[in-house]
């Protein structure tokens, strides 16, 4: 398998390092923000530390990324309008032109639980794993010293 068809760890460390310099801009902090104070003022209070980041590669065989990049968009649009996300974004890898990262972020493991129990996400896992040369990698991130 060429090695530009393949998300290495590094280029996936990078990918989370990317990720967490876009949310220090303005505009997305505020809709962090924005999303945090609404579970606030809807009385889903959480604590920042609990908090969890998922960052998921997916690696489309030849000839289906497009399909692919549309599921994961579609899965994004759904995910986004549940209580619990407070972030899901959708990245194209730099350096691995066919490599697609999710960087999610959930109030607690138990509103990614929820997502996951979801009709989109049952949906998107029986459609999107026969598009792919392998499973999708996830790595779980749980903050440590995060500032929103």
């Amino acid at each position: 398998m060429p090695a530009n068809d393949v998300i290495t760890r590094r280029n996936l460390i990078l990918a989370v390092a990317s990720a967490a310099v876009a949310i220090d801009s303005p505009k997305l902090s505020a809709g962090i923000q924005g999303k945090a104070e609404e579970a606030r003022d809807s009385g889903q209070q959480h604590r920042i530390d609990e908090r969890v980041t998922y960052v998921a590669t997916f690696n489309p065989n030849e000839g289906q990324e497009s399909s692919v990049e549309k599921i994961l968009r579609e899965m994004a649009s759904s995910t986004r309008k549940e209580p619990g996300c407070l972030r899901y974004d959708l990245y194209k890898a730099s350096g691995t032109p066919t490599a697609l990262v999710l960087f999610e972020i959930y109030t607690s493991e138990a509103a990614h639980q929820a997502h996951r129990a979801t009709a989109h996400y049952k949906t998107f896992r029986a459609s999107v794993n026969e598009l792919l040369k392998r499973p999708s990698q996830a790595l779980v991130l749980h903050g440590l010293d995060v500032v929103l």
